[in-house]
């Protein structure tokens, strides 16, 4: 919350903050190849719920 008021930081915006949250490796559960009632991992949705990615891209 602090990185905003900090002139020296940079403090991602729009689209760069799910990608800076995710670690750049959003991937859409859209894009699976598998049932996803197969995947024992965590999926995050947005504030929505209109798209969902997999939280753990190793496990993906």
């Amino acid at each position: 919350m602090a990185l905003p008021d900090d002139g020296k930081s940079y403090t991602p915006t729009g689209h760069a903050i799910k990608s800076w949250l995710m670690g750049d490796h959003a991937i859409a559960t859209s894009k699976a190849l598998f049932e996803l009632s197969l995947y024992t991992g965590e999926i995050l949705t947005d504030l929505f719920g209109e798209d969902s990615y997999f939280a753990d891209a190793g496990q993906f």
